[in-house]
């Protein structure tokens, strides 16, 4: 039970199950019984009436000091972890999102205080028309007025594989933060993830999933991507832990060690990610990310692929039904004809 349930407190209401809570604001106590509360929730946009105090709960300190404060001197790992306790053991999405953004806004502020949109950050560049991430330099900002007389900037960026493009637009980059935080952003973006594919937006899922694929190649030191360093019909798990440990300099168990972390860490941003694509009705894309998985994780790949199927079967029996149905709208139209 909240210590201060008051008219206008902040808290954190339990859902009827019990097995998820979300913020809200105390709004009304019920004058019939002078117990339970009416709440409301995401800023206006939804309430309940009657809620008992056994549902109520005090924020969490970190909560507390962050709606008053911001997040003041806390590291990204700190607001990665408290979006971890959000999103695992209160289930509310919506916080964790906040948080794990938030994290990621923290990794594009260098040691000056300047934002990574400048000259020389480092940087993820979404492909136009797909899915893929590359990173890279800012080479120059352009910067331009609109018709309402505010400024617009575009990016040439230097891509680390010698390429070059220019005119790339602010929507989509996303900041690349230290050698020694990419870990930490690897994580935020697969939570972030899995957030909206609770919250059923696969298209955002989808989003933050391919970028931590982009950032878990960087980690692992792949350059050209997962998709060209796989020979998808021919490499077997063994030969890819092999081929990653090799030329790296340190001792093979180790390196061995190392290339299964990345393994695993590979395979479940291409699960996350042909999961999205499955669930927004892109059957044949998730089929590339299924490929790839069933090299690296021929569990979770299978896994992929009877889903796959039993969409694909799904589609099928639904176009029979179709069909059909056309076949007897036809016939109708005939006879009345």
């Amino acid at each position: 039970m909240n210590s201060q349930m008051t008219l206008g407190s902040i808290v954190r209401v339990k859902s009827k199950s019990c097995d998820s809570s979300q913020r809200a604001i105390l709004a009304l106590m019920n004058e019939d019984d002078g117990i339970s509360w009416d709440v409301i929730y995401n800023a206006g946009s939804i309430e309940e009436v009657n809620v008992h105090p056994s549902r109520i709960e005090n924020l969490q300190d970190f909560e507390i000091s962050m709606l008053s404060e911001g997040e003041g001197d806390s590291t990204p790992l700190d607001i990665k972890d408290r979006g971890n306790y959000l999103f695992q053991t209160c289930k509310d999405y919506d916080a964790a999102i906040e948080l794990y953004l938030k994290c990621i806004k923290s990794l594009s502020i260098n040691g000056l205080g300047k934002d990574t949109y400048s000259v020389g950050a480092s940087v993820l560049v979404s492909t136009q028309g797909s899915l893929h991430v590359r990173p890279g330099i800012i080479s120059d900002v352009d910067t331009d007025t609109d018709t309402n007389n505010h400024n617009t900037y575009t990016y040439d960026i230097m891509y680390e594989d010698g390429d070059e493009e220019e005119g790339v637009t602010r929507n989509r980059m996303q900041p690349l933060g230290e050698v020694r935080h990419r870990v930490i952003q690897r994580a935020a973006y697969l939570n972030l993830s899995r957030c909206f594919t609770k919250k059923g937006l696969h298209g955002w899922a989808i989003h933050y999933s391919s970028l931590a694929i982009a950032v878990t190649e960087m980690i692992s030191g792949i350059e050209n991507g997962i998709e060209e360093y796989i020979e998808i019909e021919y490499v077997s798990l063994n030969s890819v832990i092999v081929a990653l440990s090799a030329g790296n300099g340190n001792d093979t168990s180790d390196a061995v060690s190392v290339s299964k972390k990345w393994i695993k860490n590979m395979a479940d941003a291409l699960y996350l990610r042909g999961k999205a694509l499955l669930s927004a009705g892109r059957p044949n894309m998730s089929t590339k990310d299924m490929k790839l998985l069933c090299v690296l994780d021929e569990v979770k790949g299978q896994s992929l692929l009877r889903d796959i199927q039993g969409l694909r079967q799904l589609r099928h029996k639904s176009d029979k039904k179709l069909a059909k149905a056309m076949v007897g709208w036809v016939n109708t139209a005939m006879t009345m004809a």
